[in-house]
Formats: structure tokens, sequence, C-alpha cells
């Protein structure tokens, strides 16, 4: 699915050059890692990425562990990708 996405948009690229800021698309795509319980707990809580803490949230009486390594790799992904913006 990536590689159709990034077929796509370079496509698009080529028909409406100038809806594009980038020179290239080449550095536009980003991964942005696997945060599952991140992204649970910042939907489930309304928190922006900023205001998840390490530690429990109970998210409709189960436990969800939201821990620092994950958190670390999500919020360096988004940066990247806010970069671009």
């Amino acid at each position: 699915m990536y590689d159709e996405i990034k077929n796509r948009v370079s496509k698009l690229k080529k028909a409406v050059p100038k809806q594009f800021s980038l020179t290239s698309t080449a550095g536009a795509f980003q991964d942005i890692p696997d945060a599952h319980p991140v992204s649970v707990v910042a939907s489930h809580y309304g928190l922006p990425l900023g205001g998840i803490k390490i530690r429990k949230y109970d998210i409709h009486g189960l436990e969800t562990q939201v821990n620092a390594e994950p958190l670390q790799r999500y919020k360096a992904a988004l940066d990247k990708m806010v970069a671009l913006l």
C-alpha cells in the first residue's frame, strides 16, 4: 500500500506541480513507527502527543502501557513529518 501511495503522489505532482512545495517527493515520505498504545491513548483521552506520559492508562477496563522508547520514536517521526509541512 505504501508503494501505491508513493506512486499516486508522484503522478499527482507531475499533473499539478504548483500544488507541491517540495521540488522532489523523495524525502516527503516518512516511516511512522508502530506506536499502537500511544495512538490508542491519544485518541481515547483526547491528548496531544506532548500530553502522553510514560505510564499505564485504563481504556475501557483494559490496562494499556505506554513505554518510553515507542513514545520517543513516534515523537521523532512526527517531528520529521511536521518539518515537511
